[in-house]
Order: C-alpha cells, then structure tokens, then sequence
C-alpha cells in the first residue's frame, strides 16, 4: 500500500484520513475560516456574470492581499489561500452584483502559536481595503 503525504506550509507532512473519504488530513499550522466578498464594476461596464478564469483570478488576488494584509497582525502567517465555494451574479444588484463565498485558509509558521478564527475574523474586518 502507497502512502500518499502532503507536505504543508512549514514543513509539517500529513497523511490521507481513511475516515474522512480519503482527504488530506488538515496541516496542523491551518486555521480556516469562511467569508464572502461582493464586487460591483465600473460605471460604464456592461453588467455580465464573470467568466470562470475571472473567478479564479480574483481569489488568487484575494490570496495575495490577505497573505499581505495579515501579515501585519500576524507575523508567523506563512502564507494564506482563498478557496472559492460557491459563487453567484445577480445583475438586478447593480451595485455589487457579485457574490464569492470562500475558505480563507491561513497557515502559519511551525513551532508558533496559531491565532484563532476569531482572530483571524477580526483581522479581515480591519483589512485596508483602500489602498493599493
């Protein structure tokens, strides 16, 4: 039998969970927490649903902003992954008619303390969202 590892942020290895259909065990410097962002468009663009490559850009954005951004609360983040759930357009919200529910997974460095969902809740609410 082949054991499958992944090998996490950090360094730490973990395995496939035969009771939890065979998924990757979660790295133990993981902290996840759920979230949604809503986005609108520019005046003068015409309102349509984003493509799928327009998806997956914005949550690799969305990847590198939090990786930033948090890293200013907390220094031992590694780095953190927006996995997107689910999506949805409603173009009758002509402000922002664009919907990403996602995982923001942070992970953090091995042998410190990880924050707790809360705080990293508390942190996404403070993000500057302004500047470049």
């Amino acid at each position: 039998m082949l054991l499958q590892v992944r090998t996490c942020p950090g360094g730490s290895v973990v395995v496939r969970d035969p009771a939890n259909d065979c998924e990757f065990q979660a790295c133990p410097n993981a902290v996840r927490v759920d979230a949604t962002l809503e986005y609108g468009f520019f005046d003068g663009t015409t309102l349509r649903s984003p493509t799928e490559a327009e998806y997956i850009g914005v949550m690799v954005e969305t990847s590198k902003f939090y990786t930033q951004d948090l890293r200013r609360t907390f220094p031992n983040l590694d780095t953190a992954v927006s996995v997107r759930s689910s999506q949805s357009f409603n173009p009758s919200d002509t402000n922002l008619p664009v919907r990403i529910n996602f995982s923001l997974i942070s992970f953090f460095l091995d042998g410190t303390t990880n924050p707790t969902q809360a705080q990293i809740l508390s942190a996404i609410a403070a993000a500057d969202y302004q500047s470049k």
